[in-house]
């Protein structure tokens, strides 16, 4: 039997944890093929280690892209000067040509990028356990070990070649090389500090925010306020500043200054246009779906959502309760190191129209992982409240369990709050769900299942040909659907359709509409990131209805096409006014305004249509929605609630009526077309023993121009008279030429 003392006990649990952590990063990396932002990241980092050139930059600062370059270079990659948008510094079309069109392996190509970044995943993992050790002992350490392996947001972006896990690592860095300074202060302490704000400045624009920060926490601990704060503060400048411009190779040019309209020479020219082009993008917004809604404006709750809904629950309990035990204590002072850092991001970011993903407010996760450590060791040695105890911890249990099952999808991870992660498309998309990260892992599926024929939507920047998917296309590289696609009743088969396509991020919005209405298979399968659907035959139909209030929506060719059935007939009514079941109501399709809802009183009508697609007005089409009707011919019988069948003449049959508090419905049906000009007349008339002044409500919605043998027609009598129903003794209906007021037969008689 092995005996390990407390000290090596207090060794080994970090390492695992570090090694649990690697393997789960590592698994990850391999199995998700690069997301929308990584091809430009890692064609950047190239850049850099082939050419030193920044042109690519824009809006973007290199540490990350350094990381990300620097094994790449053990491959054979073309030069990249001679990749296409090289000389227009078209930063798309050159990734686009270098990691789909030059050849490379991109499954080992990504690896290599992602693999710095996984290991700077190791060094915050080894800096939260020695914090956590220093601030609450070994306790705390413990549970830093049994909580950072499973967190599935930092797991998800180790995992990517991109600039947020840098910056969340540095981030923490920066503040606990503060925090152990103001410990111990020394010169090496300090000159570390200030090179790791460099690094900071380096790796994301939003690390401006370390400055202010700096000076607050200096200020407030410092016992005695004088103006060594302030000369502590300074010092760091010239050593970041250092930093930064080595990074960008000490370069000098000059910078022109939008907000002055002025140009001059500065070092480190790029960073500076990169400055001025993030304040440009967060000015003029980022198109975003939120809870529903598409807009490039933001939301002031965006980030507040994102934290409950993507935040593990074990976190937002302990650092509620760390919070409130903050609060008692008296202690904000005292742990200003783990607090601040969270609350000034939070605050930067919830003030942003820029609300693109959680990741913009990763950097806080290590510190509220940290902080929920420490308040759950405390938990732990206070014996007097050990139901509180035992609470976190069985939350931590079920943490681990369930974010052992999502593996490896943790960039699609969303805490039990949100239903998880088959209920996050509700709430949030883009890089906080589906990022085009999993189209590999459905090229896979595909061969596996042997799935013929399928169909794909994917949102990104993959080249679908590399995985064996194209061909199968619904939605063009234009943002449009393929002509072949009829989003209304699509064709047998499997479809595949990203999360973003689906939430109506593409320049037809509301293109799956009709997905969005069918339920979802395996979702663990494909990612949580992408939906699949089986669609084992498509909807049959006779007819399109269109209504002309107030005038048609669809051209017939497109009509026909969007609801797959080619050649059928087109008839056209005025909604408002009647409701048309042609061929005696066989199946088929009404296409009507978005805003009209067919509820038709009480005809028991709108329970037997099926809506199956619903279209928001773009410059390229109108609001519109398409209901489906089946066909079943009991149907037809239930719409009317007194029947009394009489021919009125050789055109049309009397059905029957159906009567609400002020409106009247008859139901009539074709047994010849007719050229004649009719109209529909409905009076009604007061009780015998008052003054026969009928209340009168004419018209007809559906024109004899389209009438065809065994159509069935509804007309709607709405009443305006104030006259109360319980009143009404008696009803006429029937036909007249509303060009000479001549009745077509004597009229209906229905005495109540």
């Amino acid at each position: 039997m092995i005996n390990l003392s407390a000290k090596q006990t207090g060794r080994i649990i970090p390492i695992l944890s570090l090694l649990l952590f690697f393997w789960f990063a590592v698994n990850t990396a391999t199995q998700k093929n690069p997301t929308t932002d990584e091809p430009v990241h890692v064609t950047r980092g190239i850049t850099l280690w082939q050419t030193g050139d920044y042109r690519l930059q824009q809006e973007h600062t290199p540490f990350s892209h350094w990381l990300n370059g620097l094994l790449t270079m053990t491959e054979p990659l073309p030069d990249i000067t001679s990749r296409d948008g090289w000389l227009e510094s078209d930063r798309l079309h050159v990734a686009r040509h270098l990691i789909w069109q030059s050849g490379v392996s991109v499954e080992r190509l990504f690896f290599l990028a992602r693999l710095p970044i996984i290991g700077l995943g190791m060094v915050v993992g080894a800096v939260l356990f020695t914090w956590a050790g220093a601030l609450h002992g070994r306790k705390a350490q413990f549970l830093v070990a049994c909580l950072f392996p499973f967190a599935p947001n930092l797991l998800a972006h180790t995992s990517l070649a991109t600039t947020d896990f840098a910056a969340t690592a540095i981030y923490l860095f920066v503040f606990y090389a503060l925090w152990r300074y103001r410990q111990r202060p020394t010169q090496t302490g300090y000159i570390v500090l200030g090179l790791l704000i460099g690094f900071a400045l380096t790796t994301k624009m939003t690390s401006l925010i370390i400055w202010p920060l700096l000076l607050i926490i200096l200020y407030v601990t410092t016992p005695v306020k004088n103006w060594s704060p302030m000369l502590l503060w300074l010092g760091w400048f010239p050593i970041a500043g250092i930093v930064v411009w080595g990074l960008y190779l000490f370069t000098f040019g000059p910078v022109y200054i939008p907000q002055i309209d002025f140009t001059l020479s500065l070092p480190a020219p790029a960073y500076w246009h990169s400055l001025f082009g993030v304040s440009n993008h967060i000015e003029g917004g980022h198109r975003a779906y939120f809870l529903g809604v598409i807009s490039d404006q933001g939301w002031f709750s965006y980030f507040t959502i994102a934290l409950l809904i993507k935040t593990p629950v074990v976190f937002l309990l302990g650092t509620t309760c760390a919070i409130f035990q903050t609060i008692q204590n008296k202690a904000w002072w005292k742990t200003i190191y783990l607090w601040l850092p969270v609350l000034a991001l939070y605050l930067a970011a919830t003030f942003s129209r820029l609300n693109i993903g959680y990741r913009h407010i990763l950097p806080i996760i290590p510190f509220l992982l940290l902080w929920t450590a420490i308040i759950l060791a405390t938990f732990w040695q206070n014996q007097q409240k050990p139901l509180v105890g035992r609470v976190l911890m069985i939350s931590i249990l079920l943490y681990v369990g369930f974010n052992s099952y999502i593996h490896p999808h943790h960039l699609s991870y969303f805490n039990p709050l949100a239903g998880g992660p088959t209920a996050g498309h509700r709430f949030l998309g883009d890089s906080n769900l589906d990022w085009g990260q999993d189209w590999q892992r459905v090229s896979h599926h595909i061969a596996d299942q042997q799935l013929e024929p399928t169909h794909i939507a994917p949102f990104g920047f993959i080249d679908p040909s590399y995985y064996g998917l194209d061909g199968r296309r619904l939605v063009l590289g234009t943002g449009f659907a393929n002509e072949d696609f009829s989003p209304a009743n699509p064709a047998p088969g499997t479809y595949f359709i990203s999360t973003n396509a689906y939430q109506g991020m593409l320049a037809q919005p509301d293109l799956f509409d009709w997905f969005r209405r069918q339920a979802v298979i395996d979702p663990w399968q494909t990612g949580f990131s992408i939906r699949k659907y089986e669609i084992s035959a498509k909807a049959k139909g006779d007819w399109i209805a269109h209504c002309t209030a107030p005038v048609p929506l669809l051209e017939q060719a497109e009509a026909e096409q969007i609801v797959n059935a080619a050649g059928v007939r087109h008839t056209y009514f005025d909604c408002t006014q009647s409701w048309v079941i042609p061929n005696q109501g066989t199946a088929g399709w009404y296409i009507l305004p978005l805003d009209l809802e067919p509820e038709w009183g009480n005809t028991n009508l709108a329970p037997h249509l099926q809506e199956v697609y619903a279209h928001t007005a773009t410059v390229f089409a109108p609001s519109y929605r398409v209901y489906y009707w089946d066909g079943n011919e009991a149907k037809v019988d239930q719409l009317i609630d007194k029947s009394a069948p009489q021919q009125v003449d050789e055109s049309v049959q009397w059905l029957g009526y159906t009567a609400g508090t002020d409106t009247w419905y008859t139901i009539w049906q074709v047994t010849n077309s007719s050229d004649l000009p009719l109209s529909v007349f409905g009076h009604r008339y007061p009780q015998s023993d008052q003054p026969v002044i009928p209340d009168t409500a004419d018209g007809l919605g559906y024109a004899t121009t389209n009438w065809q043998p065994n159509d069935i027609f509804i007309q709607k009598h709405p009443f305006t008279s104030s006259q109360p129903l319980t009143n009404i003794d008696h009803f006429e209906t029937g036909f007249y030429n509303y060009t000479n007021g001549e009745r077509l037969a004597p009229p209906i008689q229905i005495d109540r």
